[in-house]
């Protein structure tokens, strides 16, 4: 019986510290964009409403109730009023002229 209560301490430690460090990696956002019209380039999911910035990272795209669980007392919001979203495409090369 006290093999049987070491062990379950054990594992009752393990499964609250993992549940404690998955809350630690969600992630607040620096800046939410809704009442978007996101296309996202995945067939799964071409369109969007919402997406959620930190730093200069997108950490979720989504419905706008989805994103809006990322907001934070210092979160930038900006309503973007029906406008269309793409992502920025970068030419990493140029012309001599």
């Amino acid at each position: 019986m006290k093999h049987f209560n070491t062990t379950f301490k054990i594992i009752l430690v393990f499964v609250i510290g993992s549940l404690l460090s998955c809350e630690n990696e969600f992630q607040h956002a620096d800046l939410i964009i809704v009442n978007a019209n996101i296309w996202t380039g995945n067939k799964k999911q071409p369109n969007a409403q919402a997406m959620a910035v930190r730093g200069d990272s997108i950490i979720a795209i989504g419905a706008k109730q989805d994103i809006l669980k990322f907001i934070n007392p210092s979160s930038k919001i900006i309503d973007v009023k029906g406008n269309f979203i793409t992502p920025g495409f970068i030419d990493t090369h140029e012309f001599a002229g």
